[in-house]
C-alpha cells in the first residue's frame, strides 16, 4: 500500500547510510553550530552543571568559599547559586583573603544582572547588599538594599540594615529615620528598637555638646 511505502521510506531516510549522509551534509552546512553543541553541550552541557551544584549543596558538609566562587564562575555568575550558597558566601568573605575577595567584588555585580525576578521568595538583591555590608562597603549595601525594597516590597529587616549602613557612614538623622521605618513595619522588631534607642542618644549627645560649645 502507498501508507506502507512511504513507512518505509521515511524509516529508510532515518536509519543507516542514509542518516549519516545527511549528518555529514549537515555539519559541512553548519561547522560552527556543530563545534558549539560539542562544546556547551556534549563536553559539558547544563544537566552536568546542576548535577554539580546540587552534589556541592548536598553532599559537601562545608563548601569552600573557593570552591564555590569557582562555582559561580563557571555559571557565570548565576543568581540560583549564588542564592544557594549565599551563607557560606556571607560568613567567609569577610575573613577570606584578597585574591578571593576580589574575584568577588569584582564579579558580584554580575550576579543581579544575570538575574530575573521569577520568584518572590527569593531577594537576591538584598542578599547582594548583605554582602557588601559584610565587607564594609557600606554604598554598594545601600544601593542592593534600595533595589530589594524596589523590586520585592518594603520589608522591617530591610530597612533596619540600611539604617546600619547609614550609622556606619556617619549620618545619624538618615540611620534614624531607617529604624523607624523598620519598626513602622514590625514594631517588635527588638533589634531596631534598641538601634533606634542608640542613635537617638547619639543624636541627643551631639546636639548637647553644641549647645555647650555654643554657650561657651
Amino acid at each position: 500500500s502507498s501508507s506502507s511505502s512511504s513507512s518505509t521510506k521515511l524509516h529508510c531516510l532515518w536509519t543507516g547510510d542514509e542518516m549519516e549522509r545527511i549528518s555529514a551534509s549537515r555539519s559541512a552546512a553548519f561547522p560552527h553550530l556543530c563545534r558549539v553543541f560539542e562544546d556547551e553541550i556534549v563536553r559539558f552541557g547544563p544537566n552536568d552543571f546542576f548535577v554539580l551544584q546540587k552534589s556541592m549543596k548536598e553532599d559537601s558538609q562545608q563548601p569552600t568559599l573557593k570552591g564555590i566562587i569557582a562555582l559561580l564562575k563557571l555559571g557565570d555568575w548565576d543568581p540560583d547559586v549564588f542564592y544557594k550558597f549565599r551563607d557560606v558566601i556571607l560568613n567567609q568573605a569577610p575573613v577570606c583573603g584578597c585574591k578571593l575577595r576580589n574575584d568577588l567584588c569584582r564579579d558580584l555585580p554580575r550576579v543581579w544582572d544575570n538575574h530575573y525576578s521569577l520568584d518572590k521568595d527569593k531577594d537576591v538583591s538584598f542578599e547582594v547588599g548583605r554582602f557588601y555590608y559584610g565587607i564594609r562597603e557600606h554604598d554598594k549595601a545601600l544601593q542592593f538594599y534600595r533595589t530589594s525594597t524596589e523590586h520585592i516590597g518594603e520589608h522591617h529587616v530591610t530597612f533596619h540594615n540600611m539604617g546600619l549602613c547609614y550609622y556606619s557612614l556617619g549620618q545619624l538623622d538618615v540611620a534614624l529615620e531607617n529604624f523607624n521605618k523598620s519598626l513602622k513595619l514590625n514594631n517588635d522588631y527588638e533589634k531596631a528598637r534598641s538601634w533606634q534607642q542608640k542613635v537617638a542618644r547619639e543624636i541627643e549627645r551631639q546636639r548637647s555638646l553644641l549647645s555647650l560649645q555654643s554657650a561657651a
